[in-house]
């Protein structure tokens, strides 16, 4: 039920953010957005990955509670570096891509603090397998956000700084009083500092390395479209990657709810195997015959662009989705440096594509890009599914 809330929530803020704001502003939202989440993941350095993992162990008694307050002061320390880089940026935004959003950075960047805190909370949750406050976490932020966008929207005229102003707000209600909920125990740092630091050098900095140039290079798409055409072709392509995205939830969600059950088995059941990609392969048909119907009705005629790059990105999407179903078994086997070699393979396929695709294609190379670097990431997956299962046997 959440999933679905979760994708209807999702398309309601996009309609709502891109009629307010139109191609342009809306382009320098996704912009912007791209940018703060490109930066958080950069300096995360594995260690959230590292906690999710220690806390699905349940391998030391006793010892939750001290294990994610260790990871919130790990977040404070984080967050200070996310703001300074995030300013740094601001200084240099002008000069290479010149869309003049200097001061909206800087006077965004302090509530940026958020966006790593929903990362911690997010895999805390996940390796406490706390799914129902899991499934707060995925939509209250984007509900909270729209209705008081929407109400804000009768009395004001709301422009990119409002809105980014309110997004981060209202995300930050939602993350921090999910984090008092957990609990957490402060004094056990000095036990658990050691802990984190062994197992993040093994495990979650082999993670990180993989995220840095997979996940954090999927990014790469928006900053190539709004260096190389403009921040119209940005809002064009940004759209058709937020309606897509929903694609990825359905399989992704199924890894992260069975990811501490997969800890203590040696394969995935079939069932649940069949299920997920029958369940993929419907969602995408599905998208394929309703996208154009529901670009011209949600949306105005100023971003009917997006509907054919929605065609090509969706097949990114699904294969996107089946890569974390499986990702969720490799990562709850440790199998870090796995999980970093797949996505070391799906970075240089972002890298090149966004380069030299973007260049010579503009808008349709980037989504081009999509769909190989999804293809890439399952196949990576599954093969490191299958040497997961043969040295397990």
């Amino acid at each position: 039920m959440s999933l679905f809330l979760s994708m209807a929530v999702g398309i309601a803020v996009s309609v709502f953010n891109a009629r307010v704001l139109g191609a342009e502003s809306y382009g320098d939202l996704k912009f912007l957005q791209t940018v703060f989440t490109f930066v958080v993941t950069c300096l995360t350095f594995g260690v959230f990955v590292t906690g999710s993992r220690l806390l699905a162990q349940e391998e030391h008694e006793g010892g939750e509670a001290g294990l994610i307050g260790t990871l919130l002061i790990v977040w404070g320390v984080i967050a200070l570096l996310v703001v300074a880089a995030v300013n740094v940026f601001a200084m240099v935004e002008d000069n290479i891509f010149g869309n003049g959003l200097e001061s909206i950075i800087r006077l965004c960047s302090p509530l940026v603090v958020v966006l790593p805190l929903q990362l911690c909370v997010d895999n805390i949750l996940q390796g406490t397998n706390r799914i129902y406050k899991l499934s707060i976490l995925r939509v209250a932020p984007q509900l909270l956000y729209l209705i008081t966008a929407v109400g804000l929207s009768y009395v004001l005229q709301l422009t990119l700084l409002e809105v980014l102003l309110v997004h981060l707000v209202t995300l930050g209600v939602v993350v921090v009083l999910l984090g008092a909920l957990l609990r957490p125990d402060f004094r056990a740092a000095r036990q658990w500092l050691p802990v984190i630091r062994e197992e993040n050098r093994r495990y979650g900095l082999q993670v990180y390395i993989g995220f840095l140039t997979g996940v954090a290079s999927s990014h790469l798409g928006v900053l190539a479209v709004s260096y190389f055409l403009g921040s119209e072709e940005v809002a064009y392509f940004a759209l058709a990657v937020t309606l897509t995205l929903p694609l990825t939830l359905m399989p992704n969600a199924v890894g992260t709810t069975y990811f501490r059950a997969f800890a203590r088995r040696r394969t995935i059941p079939r069932k649940v195997t069949g299920v997920t990609w029958l369940l993929s392969a419907f969602i995408l048909i599905g998208f394929g015959i309703a996208i154009g119907t529901i670009v011209e009705i949600l949306y105005s005629a100023e971003y009917r662009g997006t509907t054919r790059l929605a065609y090509i990105i969706a097949v990114g999407s699904v294969c996107h989705g089946l890569g974390d179903f499986y990702n969720r078994f490799v990562g709850a086997h440790g199998r870090g440096k796995e999980i970093r070699n797949s996505n070391v393979a799906v970075g240089t396929v972002n890298v090149v594509g966004n380069l030299v695709l973007v260049y010579s294609f503009g808008v349709v190379g980037a989504a081009v890009t999509r769909v190989l670097a999804g293809l890439t990431y399952v196949a990576m997956m599954l093969r490191s599914y299958r040497k997961t299962v043969i040295s397990s046997e």
